[in-house]
């Protein structure tokens, strides 16, 4: 698609990316959990947990905030300007909405996290 900035073979990266680091934080919770550290503690969670959204909605989307940002798509081993100035302002707009939707994803897990370890 037009608006994408990402090939396939960059996608899966991230996606694999997503999965590593949502398992170190389920791995850094469950640390926490055992532990039995004060909650305010676990809200850090939030960290891993932005990185690993932000690398799912990328993959999902097709759209890196960072080559959005300067108007580049990356494709099979190398990066390419956008010359078109719509298409490049289009994918700033989508880079921004990624950023969003990354940020909102990560911090509802958060909350989760706390809400269930309040009650727990």
């Amino acid at each position: 698609m037009a608006d994408e900035n990402l090939c396939l073979q960059e996608r899966g990266e991230r996606m694999r990316s997503a999965v590593v680091i949502l398992g170190l934080a389920l791995v850094a919770l469950v640390v926490m959990t055992e532990w039995e550290l004060a909650l305010h503690w676990r809200g850090l969670l939030a960290i891993p947990f932005f990185g690993a959204s932000l690398q799912l909605v990328q993959a999902y989307s097709g759209v890196c905030i960072f080559h959005a940002k300067r108007g580049t798509r990356a494709t099979a081993g190398y990066v390419e300007g956008v010359l078109d100035p719509w298409q490049r302002e289009r994918m700033q707009k989508l880079g921004r909405g990624v950023l969003a939707t990354a940020g909102a994803l990560s911090m509802s897990a958060t909350a989760l996290v706390l809400v269930v370890a309040y009650f727990a």
